[in-house]
């Protein structure tokens, strides 16, 4: 890293034949939009092509840059919206850091990456060391890409009459200089030279978020330089404030996301999924995916899925939309077959009993629900039902407990799934979370919790005392957290890996290891409904199963029920068909009530199944009649099968496929 004295508006000017016809871009991935963090802004470097249309939205869909530099961080869901957006990830260089929200999607970066067989990257950021930390502790088990890590230095400097701000030279290539400079404790400013050819170099400022874009245009009157004999006039032509704390006045581009609607460009194949599940089950997937967001549009308001052109001349750069319209080029007849086949299955549920125990998937009205104020109800919400990497289609692992009096418990919480939740979980809080249970340290079924602890710890903080669902009124007499913020119930690398992604851990969560089956079975135990103080779960146990991971766990439940007996509920997390999980079943009742298994492949897949210690979908009824599983329900598909595997219609009795959003009554 290099310090930049001010000496003059000059740069050295690069030869043509580096940079000739380069064509540069922004992408908006998300403008922080639906609680995506910071947002996530891509530079990108493509040489087109002489027929290339730059207009053309699908040309920036399908091709691939010679470079792309993630301005303003990485936010969560990075992978899935990349996915959505037919968004490559494989020529990512660098990484911005703007805030500590903008390193949430750096591991799916460094996934991708290694997935392309990327060698190196850059990452420039205020807390370097974190990311040193957190980048050790997630190659334990493969070799990803050598990150080169920049710290920012902190800028504590005396106003005086010849105040030079120092600005540092961070990163360098073929195509970009960026330099920094910090004005405070929390604030940044990033200019990135753009190295075109022609007479000019334009230049690319980059503000951190909340900061106010009227006071950052008095510190710019003079750019950081490098002197050489060859020198060609700097222009600042392009600022963008993420998410300004004031609206950023003429001149300026920004983000300005909207958290309490739909965002209708993300996520959009998802969306048009469940359109079709809505259309026929909205009882089942009760969110409405029609609403628009509120703001007008302003032509410096980058949204997600924009694209903003970055001229080589003085012309006024152009925004195109370029994921408008991918829904249609995706609404084909396998994507639409998909519902059409659950439906059937969800029919045959309906008609097929009316057995209290079997699955109930008609429309229930508030007026019904009503009715009932003493029964201890329960639903589950399936937020993600994705294997590995997510799809447009399918998220990663996430599903919830859905308790009465506003009580939640969270099993699994993969990318995406502070997203996932407020589009499905009607208008429940986040804040009603009091328990999470991770089942392994895969991170599919992880990665989105360090997002979702920092979303549920705003909302904490914004409630009122007498509001917040875990505050007792009652002295502290058994087994409770420290504060109002929940328990985290993972194996110890993921506990590990949440005191490295958070300065103070205990004001987060409370974190019990997995295999201190004591201490989680009391957690459990002790969850109880605020306003009546009634016990939800008469017993909890951790099962280790059989996955490539030795510290993986399922478990069997038993939940209060209006009946005398315990409704009981079985979740075999990701694992070989496992015996310890048979064995605890039988041993807990002669009956599961509920079953939720794993199916990551078909049987044609068998070998490719036992080598990464997944179960089948034959494997998974299987399980259901050796534990007499009164309903199965399965979940966890590879993403390569863009429709149910091959099942005999017999077997399907008292079985369904979950999609993402899914809501199923369990009593």
């Amino acid at each position: 890293m290099e310090q930049v004295e001010w000496e003059t508006t000059t740069l050295s000017k690069r030869p043509r034949t580096e940079s000739r016809s380069l064509q540069y871009t922004i992408d908006v991935l998300t403008d922080g939009s639906e609680y995506t963090g910071d947002g996530t802004l891509f530079l990108s470097v493509w040489k087109p092509n002489s027929t290339a249309n730059l207009l053309d939205r699908e040309y920036y869909s399908a091709g691939l840059p010679l470079a792309r530099y993630a301005i303003a961080g990485l936010g969560d869901a990075t992978s899935r919206l990349a996915a959505d957006q037919r968004f490559k990830l494989s020529t990512v260089r660098a990484v911005l850091s703007v805030s500590e929200k903008s390193l949430w999607g750096l591991p799916f970066l460094q996934i991708a990456l290694h997935d392309a067989g990327v060698s190196k990257l850059s990452v420039i950021s205020t807390v370097s060391e974190r990311v040193e930390n957190i980048t050790k502790l997630l190659e334990s088990r493969r070799p990803y890409p050598t990150v080169r890590l920049c710290q920012i230095p902190d800028s504590v400097e005396t106003q005086t009459q010849d105040y030079k701000p120092s600005w540092w030279q961070v990163y360098e290539d073929e195509f970009v200089r960026v330099h920094v400079r910090r004005y405070d404790a929390t604030h940044s400013i990033y200019v990135v030279n753009l190295l075109l050819d022609g007479d000019g170099c334009d230049c690319l400022l980059i503000s951190s978020p909340g900061s106010d874009p009227t006071r950052i245009d008095t510190w710019i009157s003079h750019l950081p330089v490098c002197t050489n004999d060859l020198t060609t006039t700097l222009k600042l032509r392009y600022k963008i404030a993420i998410q300004p704390k004031r609206l950023a006045r003429e001149g300026w581009y920004y983000t300005q996301p909207c958290n309490d609607t739909v965002d209708p460009n993300l996520l959009v194949r998802a969306q048009e999924q469940g359109r079709a599940w809505h259309d026929r089950q909205a009882s089942n997937f009760p969110w409405n995916l029609n609403q628009r967001p509120s703001t007008a549009d302003s032509p410096y308001h980058l949204r997600t899925g924009y694209t903003l052109l970055l001229p080589n001349c003085d012309t006024e750069a152009q925004v195109i939309n370029r994921v408008a319209g991918t829904a249609q080029l995706d609404r084909v007849a396998k994507h639409d077959s998909w519902p059409n086949f659950v439906q059937s299955v969800l029919e045959h549920h309906e008609v097929q009993s009316s057995d209290d125990n079997e699955i109930c998937l008609s429309d229930s009205d508030e007026e019904a629900e009503s009715k009932r104020p003493s029964q201890k109800l329960c639903e589950l919400l399936v937020l993600g039902t994705g294997c590995a990497s997510p799809s447009p289609f399918r998220g990663s692992s996430g599903y919830a407990l859905l308790f009465p009096q506003n009580v939640t418990v969270l099993f699994e919480a993969g990318e995406g799934v502070v997203t996932q939740w407020h589009r499905y979980a009607d208008d429940r809080n986040l804040s009603s979370i009091q328990i999470i249970w991770i089942s392994h340290a895969h991170w599919d079924h992880y990665g989105g919790l360090a997002p979702l602890l920092r979303a549920i710890r705003d909302e904490l903080e914004m409630l009122p005392k007498h509001m917040n669902p875990s505050v007792s009124r009652k002295p502290e007499k058994r087994l409770r957290p420290t504060s109002s913020v929940p328990w985290v119930l993972a194996p110890r690398k993921v506990l590990k890996y949440l005191h490295l992604a958070f300065d103070n851990p205990t004001c987060f969560f409370n974190g019990v290891p997995q295999n201190n089956t004591l201490q989680v079975s009391k957690v459990f135990q002790n969850l109880e409904l605020p306003r009546t103080g009634n016990r939800l779960v008469a017993f909890w146990e951790n099962v280790p199963v059989e996955h490539s991971c030795g510290d993986a766990y399922g478990f069997v439940a038993g939940f209060h029920a209006p009946s005398r007996l315990p409704f009981t509920f079985c979740f075999s997390g990701d694992t070989r068909p496992c015996l310890r999980l048979l064995q605890t079943c039988r041993r807990a009742t002669p009956t599961i009530d509920f079953l939720l298994h794993e199916a990551t492949f078909s049987e044609k897949e068998k070998q490719m199944c036992i080598a990464k210690k997944h179960t089948t979908v034959d494997e998974a009824m299987k399980v259901q009649r050796d534990v007499r599983a009164t309903r199965l329900l399965l979940t966890h598909f590879s993403q390569r099968y863009d429709m149910p595997p091959d099942v005999d219609q017999a077997s399907l009795e008292r079985t369904g496929f979950a999609l993402d959003g899914l809501k199923v009554s369990l009593f």
